[in-house]
């Protein structure tokens, strides 16, 4: 029973809460096709479909979108389009998969900081 109490403790209802708030909030988007830059940098892209560590740190870009050096974006998606290939439903509910992860990286940052 202690267990169980634990596991609801204020802080993880608070997680809880923030996540399906942050997932209310972008779940009209799973439906969505592709928009804007996803053409050139998921669809279009040949770079991004085969692996290349180089390209991938050296900040290969598609034309157009010189002078962005996002490695990790490059590499998330060779993971994806290896994984999923070019379907936007999966492209997006990671989307909404990272937006939680990053609430639950801020709230212990923040918390780290302001504990004393």
């Amino acid at each position: 029973m202690q267990k169980l109490k634990r596991f609801f403790s204020r802080e993880v209802i608070l997680l809880m809460i923030l996540s399906f708030v942050v997932f209310l909030a972008y779940v009209n988007i799973l439906g969505n096709e592709f928009v804007w830059d996803d053409f050139d940098f998921i669809v279009n892209w040949n770079e991004v479909k085969r692996f290349n560590p180089l390209g991938f740190i050296m900040g290969d870009l598609p034309l157009g979108h010189e002078g962005v050096y996002r490695p990790f974006r490059t590499f998330h998606y060779y993971i994806s389009s290896k994984l999923f290939g070019i379907n936007p439903f999966w492209y997006h509910l990671q989307g909404i998969i990272m937006h939680i992860f990053i609430i639950f990286l801020v709230y212990y940052f923040t918390k780290l900081l302001t504990e004393q």
